[in-house]
């Protein structure tokens, strides 16, 4: 086994209502194009021997129509604490060079432009979400609830993080991209879409 990794992920989109994991095309306000971030916080786990526990990698992606067209652009946010070692073996895996489902994943994201350390802050706690991805992402996210006070959970969605997890479907309380230097500008407060939930990946 060349990897294996759990932990919490957010996905982050401008997406009024996000189609992706029903097959539908982006609905936002640049029409049918969906500007996001991936957020995988890793709680445990190791990457080609190496530990990546309590680190953080993220994607900066944009998509014309949904997933299943896959990204035209996918830059790399790496936690800054991160040694080379451990920057190098999250890239790895998650641009797919290690096979398995992240490989599948990264068919999703397209091609890497860059890879970009930066200081990231991931909170959640059953109430919704925190990103700070440096400078570039920032965004919180609340559960959306059903008439029971209950959140609302997507299972067997497509591109789940995994099969048959269930998904908490949140939107945004303020959601913005900053990244000039690939051309995705966003501020959609919080007319945005998210979802959060378990992953465990293993290749």
């Amino acid at each position: 086994m060349t990897y294996h990794i759990t932990g919490m992920c957010v996905e982050v989109c401008s997406c009024i209502d996000c189609g992706c994991h029903t097959g539908h095309d982006a609905h936002g306000p640049k029409g049918a194009v969906c500007e996001g971030a991936w957020t995988y916080h890793i709680e445990e786990g190791q990457v080609d021997g190496v530990d990546v526990g309590g680190l953080t990698f993220a994607g900066i992606t944009r998509y014309q129509g949904n997933l299943d067209n896959g990204a035209e652009t996918f830059v790399a946010i790496v936690d800054e604490r991160a040694s080379p070692e451990q920057r190098d073996a999250l890239v790895a895996a998650f641009t797919g060079k290690l096979g398995g489902p992240l490989a599948e994943l990264s068919r999703t994201w397209g091609e890497l432009e860059a890879v970009r350390p930066a200081k990231i802050t991931f909170q959640n706690g059953g109430k919704g979400a925190t990103l700070v991805l440096g400078d570039y992402v920032n965004a919180e996210t609340k559960p959306v609830t059903g008439d029971d006070g209950q959140s609302v959970q997507l299972v067997h969605g497509k591109h789940s993080p995994n099969p048959g997890c269930e998904l908490e479907v949140q939107h945004t309380v303020s959601f913005a991209i900053h990244d000039p230097e690939d051309g995705v500008e966003v501020d959609v407060g919080d007319r945005g879409s998210a979802f959060e939930g378990p992953f465990r990946f293993s290749g």
